[in-house]
Order: structure tokens, then C-alpha cells, then sequence
């Protein structure tokens, strides 16, 4: 049933030790950029760190002869000459084939072995203190001390120490890939946070003329009114310049504003906010509109509601979604590295999934006949690889 890994392994050793044939040469290049785990695989034993950390593994439970001649050849020869010493051919092909088999085959039900994002996050306080909330609470507010919504302790913010002369401290909530979580501010204003995203806020809002807070990533608002205290959402560049701010006084709303999207999309679902560009322009939005902004630019436009909030409500759902926008959710939600090979087609996709679904059963339900997935797991970390 191993007879292909295991020949993969002696061509692995033959190329390295020097007595690899022309064809066995095309053979093992073809296996080698067939996908981006065999190609890791391959480079990581050419390093010498990483080879005796893996020999060392195998001497432990296999002490013959020829393991004893890897073990002094490591000893008395430069790495780079080790493959071309003689006799040890066989011992360095088992090593080869351990090392793939154990570390990098890639399991035939990877993806039925991912599970989705859940609850998770972290708070971190103004004196770099970070706490890493309870991923089976579904919330956390902010008063007095810290607390789930359940009315547990997470932590009494006077056990925290606070800046001399410093009223408000700054917060950060943050979801790492594959986490959500609610956050209930000090003004009662409500806000959820998608997958790999943070907003930055004070633990009390006294004394400002404005409610602001900062977020990186995606979240969705209900904001307590409050019409002598407008609440600004600022989103920020790469270089932590400001980008964008929207305004409120009372408003239910969403912004997507990660890093590694073209644009930045704030969709109203009641109220009234303000969207403007820093120091350019502005536009007030409507129930059922979205204001993107995109390099310096503000454009108003007719919402798809259901869609932009669909990842509050458990869900996924596509409306002729572009298939490399619809990959940078999968990989934030379930934590997967996403890399394409060959001339992959941007296909677009319609449809609803609920969050909680394998990653299996999502790709079970994006297969298409111009598009293959593959799902390889190697060293701790997780790829889906995405094929024309």
C-alpha cells in the first residue's frame, strides 16, 4: 500500500546522494512541484538542523548497523557529503521515508479533521497585560470589572494597575483565525467580532466628547444612543494612519475592513452614519446602503443585508462571490493558508453554509468542475490548495 511513498523516498535519497537517473530525475521534479507540502518536504532536508533533530527520532527505536553508520558518518563528515557516503544508502531511505510519512503525507481526511472557528479571544489591558478570554462564554462586558454575560469574573479592572493621571485606559479585544466573540463596551453599545479582528476602545467613555473606538478586521455594531456623545468607528492603514470614520449616534451597522481586502465596506441596517475619508469626503448612509471606500475613494451603494451580516448569524452566504474572496474567509474562519496552483479560474459562487460546518463539508459543497481543493497538513500547519 506503500510502495509509491517508499520509491518516492528512494529517489528523495538518490538525488541527493548523487545517483539519480535522467528519468528518475523528471520523476522526482514532477512529484516535487505537484504541490507546495512535497516541495517543503523536500527543502527541509536539505537543512542540517532539521535532519539530526529527525534522525535522532528514528536512532531511538532502530539501533542496527547501518542507523549506526548515519549516526558517525553526521559525526565525521560535513552535512552536504553525508548522502554520498557508501553503505548507508538504505538506513538514509528509511530516514527519508519516516520523516515524510510521520510528518508530511497528507492525511486522505485532512479536511474532515478541521473543524470550524468557535468562540475565543483575548483582551489585552493598557499595561500589556493580555487575557485570554473563556471560548465557552459567548461574551464579555465592560463596567466596573470585567465580566462574561453570564456574570462571571474575568478580571477586577482595579487589581489593574493604571497610568499616573490617566482617567480611561485603552483596551484591546482581539480574535485571532478561526474566533468570534461579543464585547458589551462601557456605554452599552454592543459589538461582535468577526475572525482576526480587534478594535481598540476605552474602558469608560466619561469625559469624551466622542465615543471612539479603532477596529482592524470585521465587526458589527449596535450602538447605544446617545446624541451629545456622537460614536466614531476609526478604520486604520497598514501604517496605522487613519483611513476611514464612521459617525453614530444610535445605529446598527457593519464594517469589513481587513488589511488584505481591496476595499473597506461599511453597510447600514438602521439609523444613520456618517462615512467620511480623512480630510476629503464624506456621505451619510441610509438603511440598506453600503459605503465602500477603496484607495482614497467613497462611493454609496445598494446593500445585499443578508450577505454582509451573514457571519454575525452562523453563516456564510455568497452572492456571485469571487472565489479568491471567498477563500480569505474560509481561511480566517477555519485558520487554513490558502495557495493556488496553475491557472486557477475566478469563479463565482452563490449560496448559504452555516459556519459550523467541517471544512470538508464546505468544500464538498464548492466543488466545481473547473475548481479542485486539496487539503494538506505538514509540521503543525494546515493548507488548502486550490487547482484548476
Amino acid at each position: 500500500m506503500l510502495e509509491k511513498e517508499f520509491y518516492i523516498s528512494e529517489l528523495v535519497t538518490a538525488r541527493l546522494d548523487g545517483t539519480i537517473t535522467e528519468s528518475q530525475q523528471q520523476e522526482l521534479d514532477a512529484w516535487i512541484n505537484a504541490s507546495a507540502a512535497n516541495r517543503d518536504f523536500y527543502e527541509h532536508l536539505t537543512d542540517e538542523d532539521y535532519f539530526k533533530a529527525e534522525f535522532k527520532k528514528f536512532r531511538d527505536i532502530e539501533t542496527g548497523k547501518t542507523w549506526k553508520l548515519v549516526e558517525a558518518g553526521l559525526k565525521q563528515r560535513p552535512f552536504s557529503r553525508i548522502w554520498q557516503a557508501a553503505g548507508i544508502a538504505a538506513a538514509l531511505t528509511a530516514i527519508v521515508f519516516g520523516i515524510w510519512f510521520f510528518n508530511y503525507k497528507p492525511s486522505s481526511n485532512a479536511a474532515e479533521n478541521i473543524s470550524p472557528g468557535r468562540n475565543g479571544a483575548t483582551i489585552t489591558m493598557a499595561n500589556g497585560q493580555v487575557i485570554k478570554l473563556d471560548g465557552d462564554k459567548e461574551g464579555v462586558i465592560v463596567g466596573a470589572d470585567l465580566t462574561y454575560d453570564d456574570g462571571t469574573s474575568v478580571l477586577p479592572l482595579d487589581k489593574v494597575a493604571k497610568t499616573p493621571g490617566q482617567k480611561a485606559e485603552l483596551l484591546t479585544a482581539a480574535t485571532g483565525n478561526g474566533q468570534t466573540y461579543a464585547f458589551t463596551l462601557a456605554d452599552g453599545t454592543k459589538v461582535w467580532l468577526n475572525a482576526a479582528s480587534q478594535i481598540t476602545f476605552p474602558d469608560d467613555f466619561k469625559d469624551k466628547k466622542r465615543r471612539e473606538i479603532i477596529l482592524k478586521g470585521e465587526a458589527y455594531f449596535e450602538v447605544f444612543k446617545n446624541k451629545n456623545q456622537p460614536f466614531v468607528v476609526v478604520s486604520i492603514n497598514l501604517d496605522n494612519s487613519r483611513n476611514q470614520e464612521v459617525e453614530v449616534l444610535g445605529t446598527h451597522f457593519n464594517i469589513n475592513s481587513y488589511e488584505d481586502e481591496a476595499d473597506i465596506r461599511t453597510t447600514l441596517i438602521e439609523g444613520s452614519v456618517m462615512v467620511s475619508i480623512t480630510g476629503r469626503t464624506n456621505a451619510i448612509l441610509k438603511p440598506g446602503e453600503q459605503a465602500i471606500t477603496n484607495d482614497g475613494r467613497l462611493s454609496v451603494t445598494t446593500a445585499d443585508l443578508r450577505t454582509a451580516t451573514a457571519w454575525k448569524d452562523g453563516y456564510f452566504r455568497f452572492a456571485k462571490t469571487d472565489l479568491r474572496t471567498l477563500m480569505r474567509q474560509i481561511s480566517r474562519w477555519y485558520d487554513i493558508e490558502v495557495v493556488y496552483e496553475g491557472t486557477v479560474a475566478n469563479d463565482r459562487f452563490s449560496g448559504v453554509i452555516s459556519r459550523q460546518s467541517t471544512l470538508a463539508d464546505m468544500l464538498a459543497i464548492l466543488k466545481t468542475g473547473d475548481v479542485q481543493f486539496k487539503v494538506e497538513s505538514s509540521q503543525g500547519k494546515k493548507r488548502l490548495i486550490v487547482t484548476d
